[in-house]
């Protein structure tokens, strides 16, 4: 009899243990309770969509929630996006084991945004300060920032993810984490002696504790988009695109206006190139994202692309004071070096810096030749002209 209890035991014990189990990254002591505008089907909702990390309904979550159901267009726009980002997300996220739900992490840091700033220096759709984003390799220079990569800052965001999750153990606590730094929900952990972030929260930046709840409203939106009349928003950006290696110095301007399409478009395709120039070499090619063009077009890139040099590939037309004005877009214009001139005194002529002309026109020094080619920022001659 007593063997026959103890098999019981185990048989209800057991799968008591692995719900705990699934359920570790979950907060263990959320304030869940009926509350004074309590909405039992915004409640089964929350617990229909729950997935891999357990949602909570309370009042704060309530009350994000109510907000972003004033917001459909915004979040319609997202739920367009989300076609052409999502999928990125979930192998990232899918290669280390992660929680499929956190690829909507980036609506609440960047509303899917891969150009954006924060006033604190936080870029990308990830949201990276500099430092973080040094430290899972994430490069940053004058002319990229990866950053803004959506590929490379999303696999070092999982990673970033594993990593906090290592440390903490709470997916609530991990978010927090990645919101406000893990020294500061580290420290606030050790001074009041919480675990939970639900006890945390009010000892957490102001940003940090709307957080958890602006990313629940966002997941709980964007999977009960059709019962919330949610429309998805088409997006500029498709999925069908194709990725270049580029071996010259390019702008992405002029690539826009030779494919038609809108010079945006290509610039968040190539989120990475921050002053729209693509600073690429024979032996340092770099990549280009671009949406699917037509073998004429191909034809017309690919000299672009590949030449040695991109002196006079796209203009030509009449001189005007060594200037031959452009023909085929209005992004540069061609200089052609006279006697006498040298970088400081064009790149002052033409209020450019001396280092947009070295890059412009890959020069590895400022030694010019007579009847040499340079490549002037359109803009930058138009003032020229007009003050002359």
């Amino acid at each position: 009899m007593n063997k026959f209890k103890l098999f019981l035991f185990f048989i209800i014990l057991i799968p008591a243990i692995s719900q705990a189990q699934a359920l570790d990254s979950v907060n263990h002591a959320v304030p869940e309770f009926p509350f004074p505008n309590y909405n039992t089907a915004i409640k089964s909702r929350l617990d229909k969509v729950s997935d891999g990390v357990a949602l909570p309904y309370n009042q704060l979550v309530h009350d994000a929630i109510v907000k972003y159901d004033a917001r459909k267009g915004e979040m319609g726009k997202m739920l367009g996006l989300s076609s052409y980002y999502f999928p990125l997300f979930e192998e990232a996220l899918a290669s280390l084991g992660l929680p499929d739900d956190l690829k909507y992490l980036p609506i609440v840091e960047s509303s899917l945004n891969p150009l954006a700033i924060s006033v604190s220096g936080a870029a990308g759709l990830w949201q990276f300060m500099p430092t973080t984003g040094k430290g899972y390799g994430l490069h940053i220079t004058s002319y990229e920032d990866q950053r803004h990569d959506p590929c490379l800052s999303t696999f070092a965001a999982a990673a970033y993810l594993k990593d906090l999750y290592a440390e903490f153990g709470d997916w609530f606590l991990v978010l927090a984490a990645y919101n406000s730094g893990a020294g500061t929900v580290r420290r606030a952990m050790q001074k009041y002696n919480v675990s939970n972030y639900w006890d945390l929260r009010p000892y957490l930046p102001l940003q940090a504790q709307n957080y958890i709840p602006a990313y629940i409203a966002t997941l709980y939106s964007l999977k009960n988009a059709e019962d919330l009349g949610i429309a998805s928003r088409p997006s500029d950006l498709s999925k069908d695109v194709e990725q270049v290696l580029v071996h010259n110095v390019v702008m992405l301007p002029e690539i826009a206006k030779i494919l038609e399409v809108p010079e945006q478009t290509i610039v968040t395709l190539n989120p990475v190139y921050k002053r729209k120039i693509i600073k690429a070499t024979l032996n340092e090619p770099k990549k280009i994202t671009l949406p699917k063009f037509t073998a004429e077009k191909y034809a017309l890139l690919y000299d672009i692309f590949n030449a040695e040099s991109n002196s006079a590939l796209l203009y030509t037309g009449k001189k005007q004071d060594s200037i031959q004005t452009e023909l085929n877009n209005g992004d540069t214009i061609i200089y052609v070096v006279a006697k006498g001139d040298n970088l400081t005194k064009i790149a002052t002529k033409y209020n450019v810096s001396v280092q947009d002309l070295k890059d412009l026109n890959a020069l590895v020094s400022n030694d010019l030749k007579i009847g040499q080619n340079l490549r002037i920022p359109y803009l930058a001659s138009k003032k020229a002209f007009a003050s002359n």
